[in-house]
């Protein structure tokens, strides 16, 4: 089983995330409100993910993930925080956080991507992801789901977003590096910047939030991923749509 390891100012708020962890079978195997003493739990439990909050007392969260790059096995991260800032949110996931997710967040996504992590869709027909016709499929299916969404197909945003989710299907992995990989992937293909690739794709699925089609979107991935007060990272966002499509086109093979 794997073990996970808690770390928030917030005592109610570390009582409530065990609690609905637990429901989910996962397994907390400790907690903590301190960043000094989170390192020492850290170093002695050996978890296999942190879930954790940046403001910690003594010690913040971006500390604790300076520390962890002097482990011989480092867990995996995910970053809760309230704090939606750019600049926090890519100084975490340059420090080794896999996930920044804004509070307030509803329990599915942290679920989600926990599953993501421990349990993820192994595609073991790669040569189908070259057919052309499967391409074609794909390709519609994206604008489909973004038409749901209500992203225009005239904002730049749109293109980098699409090949940005490309990306992921025909590489998961991908999907924690985005700010190392898809960005610069994405800026070579268009002959433009990693930074300009970030702020369209930002900027994209704002406009999409804008339509305020929050019940079209939760249907549209089975069940209520965002509620009415929160907004997905572009990481998250990027990848639920590639889950979704390689889940559609390629469950056959998991």
């Amino acid at each position: 089983m794997k073990k996970l390891l808690l770390l928030d100012s917030n005592a109610d708020s570390l009582t409530e995330l065990q609690k609905t962890l637990e429901e989910s079978s996962y397994h907390v195997v400790d907690h903590a409100t301190n960043g000094r003493v989170a390192i020492q739990k850290i170093q002695e439990i050996v978890p296999d993910a942190i879930i954790m909050d940046l403001m910690l007392s003594e010690v913040d969260g971006f500390e604790v993930l300076e520390q962890l790059k002097s482990l011989p096995k480092t867990p995996f991260v995910i970053v809760t925080s309230a704090i939606s800032n750019d600049v926090y949110v890519q100084k975490a996931l340059n420090l080794g956080a896999i996930y920044y997710i804004i509070k307030p967040f509803p329990a599915t996504m942290l679920i989600k991507r926990l599953d993501d992590l421990f349990c993820p869709p192994q595609i073991t027909e790669q040569p189908q992801k070259n057919d052309i016709a499967l391409k074609k499929k794909i390709d519609e299916r994206i604008s489909n789901i973004f038409l749901t969404l209500g992203i225009p197909a005239h904002i730049k945003g749109y293109t980098f977003l699409r090949e940005a989710v490309k990306l992921v299907v025909e590489n998961p992995d991908w999907v924690s590096t985005i700010t190392k990989k898809i960005y610069p992937t994405v800026a070579q293909t268009y002959q433009t910047t990693a930074s300009k690739v970030e702020r369209s794709i930002r900027h994209a699925i704002e406009v999409g939030w804008q339509k305020n089609r929050l019940e079209q979107i939760n249907q549209l991935f089975g069940i209520k991923v965002y509620a009415d007060d929160y907004r997905p990272t572009n990481g998250e966002f990027i990848a639920l749509i590639a889950d979704k499509i390689i889940f559609e086109f390629f469950h056959d093979f998991y």
